[in-house]
């Protein structure tokens, strides 16, 4: 079928946050009106799980606070679900939809200033934080490090690929990491630069995931206007080096 791209809340001009929904098809924006929507927010992962379903989840509140609910898209209308586990409320986390209906969730920050570090499956109707071994040894965490506002998308079969974000006391990473699935495998890829909030998607077509913009500081000041590509190595779906554009 025809590609779409979902748009949903934000803040508006005048600094206001929104609720509405809105449908690219790939060459025009068509406000939709469902009857029933998540209160307006900023920062909220929209995850595609595929067949026309999204799943929305957090966000941060036009009162400033930090939210934990989650939403899904049937194409038409919003409905509120009511997992039996969920991540802790945030907003800017990092996640994607994967295939066979699953999505993964990882880190953001909450209106309390806390970064998180953790990462969390969608699959069946439920959230579960998935932990991984040595979970409270950092030197031996093979997990990104506790960030907020990373670009993430899904690559090829159940992989996706995270890049840079906002962690702790301002620092800004531009490094890579892989979701096989399983487990998080760091890549040795890395942005010259720290990059928070770029867009991030796969392109099937040369087999790359292609970046564009973001800021090189936390408080976005810095912002940027380049294009970067990552290459897949496609005998083993590592990323293999990144390209200016």
């Amino acid at each position: 079928g025809k590609c779409q791209v979902l748009l949903f809340g934000g803040i508006g001009g005048s600094g206001q946050s929104l609720n509405d929904t809105w449908q690219w098809d790939g060459s025009n924006w068509t406000q939709l009106r469902p009857t029933m929507s998540p209160p307006a927010r900023s920062g909220a992962s929209l995850l595609n799980i595929g067949h026309g379903d999204l799943i929305l989840f957090g966000g941060l509140s036009e009162t400033g606070q930090s939210l934990n609910d989650t939403w899904q898209w049937d194409g038409s209308n919003w409905t509120q679900l009511h997992p039996a586990a969920s991540p802790p409320a945030r907003f800017d986390a990092a996640g994607t939809g994967l295939t066979g209906g699953k999505a993964v969730l990882f880190g953001g920050s909450n209106s309390n200033g806390q970064v998180f570090g953790d990462t969390w499956l969608w699959s069946d109707g439920n959230w579960s934080e998935i932990h991984s071994a040595d979970a409270h040894d950092q030197s031996k965490r093979q997990v990104p490090s506790p960030r907020f506002g990373a670009s993430m998308s899904r690559g090829p079969g159940g992989t996706a690929v995270l890049v840079g974000g906002s962690g702790p006391g301002g620092t800004v990473f531009g490094d890579t990491w892989i979701w096989n699935g399983n487990t998080w495998l760091s890549s040795n890829s890395k942005l010259p630069l720290g990059l928070t909030k770029a867009a991030m998607a796969y392109d099937r077509s040369i087999h790359a995931f292609v970046l564009f913009g973001g800021s090189s500081s936390t408080n976005e000041s810095n912002t940027q206007d380049t294009t970067w590509v990552l290459s897949i190595a496609r005998d083993h779906g590592q990323p293999g080096t990144v390209e200016h554009k």
